[in-house]
């Protein structure tokens, strides 16, 4: 196997999911090689996760250090792309499964991106219409990306499924009003949405 191939991208992660100490781990996400960029939101959030299970390690905080700066320049590159006509800043986040959805995966289809949080009322009263235009829409290119701003994962999950918020793309880093996806869309208030 060779860094290109997918076997050999997932052995890696299942090696990282499975080694118990963290700092080798972390260690090991230095052999993604040319894939490295299109796995970058797996590596944040595997990293950050890993810090917090060893935040004594010196390797570790210099990675996430080096990882913020890479954070910051995409911010930095980003800026200024709410504006009409400006191309919306890529949105890469886990579902509930652990999975990364990325905003960019629905290039080419018009997409209702949503901002919301299953303890927000107003944004619980609006979303059946957010469902009746989901079915209203959805075989004309037409596709939703959730963005929840919840900080525990039962009550988000439970929401999804009461509301019967059908569409595939939920994602949330449970960080609430810190979400890394909310902060760059510049988002103050619940709900919001931004037609792309």
């Amino acid at each position: 196997l060779n860094n290109n191939d997918t076997k050999y991208i997932q052995h890696l992660k299942d090696f990282i999911a499975k080694e118990e100490n963290p700092t080798v781990a972390t260690f090991a996400v230095n052999f993604f090689g040319p894939s490295i960029q299109e796995e970058m939101p797996y590596i944040i959030e595997t990293v950050d996760k890993l810090a917090s299970k060893d935040s004594k390690s010196v390797y570790i905080k210099q990675f996430q250090a080096a990882l913020q700066s890479y954070k910051d320049a995409l911010v930095q590159e980003e800026e200024g792309g709410l504006g009409i006509g400006s191309k919306a800043p890529n949105i890469a986040l886990p579902n509930s499964n652990g999975d990364t959805l990325s905003l960019s995966q629905l290039q080419g289809k018009y997409v209702l991106l949503d901002f919301w949080a299953s303890w927000c009322r107003p944004c619980r009263d609006e979303n059946p219409n957010v469902v009746k235009i989901y079915h209203q829409y959805k075989d004309k290119g037409f596709d939703i990306f959730s963005v929840s701003l919840d900080n525990n994962e039962k009550p988000w999950i439970a929401a999804i499924n009461t509301d019967k918020l059908v569409w595939k793309n939920h994602v949330s880093d449970l960080k609430g009003w810190n979400s890394s996806a909310a902060r760059l869309y510049n988002v103050e208030s619940i709900p919001t949405t931004y037609l792309i």
